[in-house]
């Protein structure tokens, strides 16, 4: 870590990714060493002491998660593309192998498509999670899509961030679970 002094009362300790961690050391945070969180260290084997805070649950961020299953659920396209955050850094990542859609904009055109398609998508929520650092949180859930002819278990996970209008989604990744082995033979 490099410690920058930015004024005589707040110096300022950096990671090597540049955050600056100097205020981290509270009740929320635990420093430990890097080996304890290899994937923060930057490099195998680094001595650099790490400072990661501890989330904190986000029950507004599982109501979104919760909204836009409900919204789904209803067909309502309109309320659905309400969630998302406009602008390039949305991304939203479906189950087949062409389901990538970066932008907002492209994210909310491919589900208001789909709700078309499908009329609806009646998802039956079963325990959306979600964990958050100040304005930036991911989510969780293993709902299951009930229609008439088939249940469908999938996983839905995502990161969000909030502002002046609330939580809005930026990423979300909608997959289905398949065993390993059939992927690697082929």
């Amino acid at each position: 870590m490099t410690r920058v002094a930015l004024s005589a009362r707040s110096p300022a300790t950096f990671d090597q990714t540049g955050r600056n961690v100097a205020n981290h050391a509270t009740k929320r945070s635990r420093v430990g060493p890097s080996n304890r969180a290899g994937a923060l260290a930057g490099a195998a084997g680094a001595t650099t002491p790490v400072v990661y805070s501890l989330m904190d649950r986000a029950p507004e961020v599982e109501q979104l998660l919760r909204d836009l299953m409900a919204r789904a659920k209803a067909g309502d396209a309109d309320g659905v593309g309400e969630l998302f955050a406009p602008g390039a850094a949305t991304l939203l990542v479906g189950s087949e192998p062409g389901d990538w859609y970066p932008d907002g904009e492209a994210a909310v055109v491919h589900l208001r498509d789909s709700l078309e398609k499908y009329g609806v998508v009646p998802f039956e929520p079963y325990a959306p999670v979600a964990w958050s650092e100040g304005s930036v949180a991911w989510f969780a859930d293993r709902p299951t899509i009930v229609f008439p002819q088939v249940r469908i278990p999938v996983r839905i996970t995502g990161v969000a961030v909030g502002g002046a209008d609330g939580w809005r989604i930026v990423q979300i990744h909608f997959s289905s679970g398949v065993p390993d082995e059939p992927l690697l033979n082929g």
